[in-house]
């Protein structure tokens, strides 16, 4: 985008300058030309009143006469031809032709070559401004471009980053209408997004405990009740072809689980934990409960950023329902997998809240665990330590 602004902003400046500079060339070349006329005609009768007088009729004297690259001819009622030193002139030179007083006349002319540097002269300055301002053009286009380019090429940034778990990209305010739109645009679409993976998520995550304990409660009624004394053939029969119709029901749930645990798994990304956990502190640090992270080295991994984003945005409402005002974030290597510890000041207890909850059951959702540091409110995020393939 930014190269085609500045072509047409130097495009722009060349059709403009080639408007005004060309007819101006046509102008100043017409301009030149008739001023030489002009003194060519004036030549032409001095030299004619002076052969008239008597003064000039010898080639030396018509010497005198003439400027450089000026040529006079004489021709006599007789004939006779007498003529400067100078010449001839070339074909397409500038003349006068003057009559004499016996009968004859006077010639002068002046060489094309004389006329076409006195031209060139004039033209090289407008062809110098019209240079400048295309360089100027260019400059100042590049500078113009680069901050026109800039909005949009924040939005394609955050564009792709809507597919790298950050969906609410955070825009500022520009004063561009079209860049402001389409900032709005991604920012109602994040929400969007967001909003349905949260959905999704807590499928994956609740669906199996909320579906599958009351069916599974359900068939070992429906058995006990076939299997009663009192229960008749008909109605045993009718119970068992229930228990199989509750046995399809459990394995679609099942196949509805296996789907959206595989969608999971298709929002994981190869990323640095620390890097990760640095990004989702700076997100959620706010003024009620204050977010620091304690920088570590390298932790490669590989899970999906917006769930541990979510199990830290639990972790600190579970934080704030209890008064804590600072939680301070840090990964360490332990070898075999990563801890995320998260240390709140001393006004902390551990409880377990539905926030707590919530946070336990999406750390299982990334293949890792959540629990306490024995004796203290220190939460310890354990995920598994895995490689950076490599094309990440």
């Amino acid at each position: 985008m930014r190269d085609r602004l500045i072509a047409a902003f130097v495009g722009l400046t060349v059709v403009v300058v080639a408007l005004y500079g060309i007819p101006r060339a046509y102008f100043l070349a017409d301009l030149i030309r008739t001023d030489a006329q002009e003194r060519v005609n004036r030549s032409a009768d001095l030299v004619a009143a002076a052969v008239d007088a008597g003064t000039a009729t010898t080639p030396d004297a018509l010497d005198a006469l003439s400027t450089r690259g000026e040529w006079i001819e004489i021709r006599t009622a007789g004939g006779q031809v007498i003529s400067s030193t100078h010449g001839p002139a070339d074909d397409g030179d500038i003349s006068a032709t003057h009559p004499l007083g016996d009968g004859g006349t006077v010639t002068v002319t002046r060489e094309a070559d004389e006329i076409d540097d006195a031209i060139a002269d004039a033209l090289l300055p407008l062809v110098l401004i019209g240079l400048g301002l295309v360089v100027v053009a260019g400059l100042a286009g590049s500078v113009i471009a680069r901050r026109l380019a800039r909005p949009f090429q924040e939005l394609a940034s955050a564009a792709r980053d809507l597919g790298t778990g950050a969906r609410r990209p955070e825009l500022p305010t520009y004063r561009v209408p079209e860049a402001q739109a389409i900032g709005e645009a991604l920012t109602v679409s994040g929400d969007r997004i967001d909003l349905l993976l949260r959905h999704e998520r807590e499928l994956a995550v609740h669906a199996s405990h909320e579906l599958r304990t009351p069916i599974t409660a359900l068939r070992i009624d429906l058995e006990d009740l076939a299997l009663w004394p009192e229960t008749t053939p008909a109605v045993a029969e009718a119970l068992t072809r229930s228990t199989g119709e509750l046995d399809r029901l459990s394995a679609a749930i099942g196949d509805l689980l296996d789907r959206a645990r595989e969608q999971l798994a298709g929002d994981e990304i190869d990323l640095d934990l620390d890097a990760l956990v640095a990004d989702v502190v700076a997100r959620l640090d706010g003024p009620d409960l204050r977010l620091t992270h304690a920088a570590s080295v390298l932790a490669p991994t590989r899970l999906d950023p917006e769930l541990l984003r979510q199990v830290v945005e639990h972790l600190r409402d579970e934080a704030l329902d209890h008064g804590v005002r600072t939680l301070e974030l840090g990964v360490t290597d332990r070898g075999t997998h990563h801890e995320v510890r998260l240390t709140p000041d001393d006004a902390a207890t551990a409880t377990s809240g539905p926030s707590w909850r919530a946070a336990a059951e999406l750390a299982a959702a990334l293949g890792g665990q959540l629990t306490r540091e024995p004796g203290s409110a220190v939460a310890v995020l354990r995920v598994p330590k895995r490689a950076l393939s490599k094309d990440a």
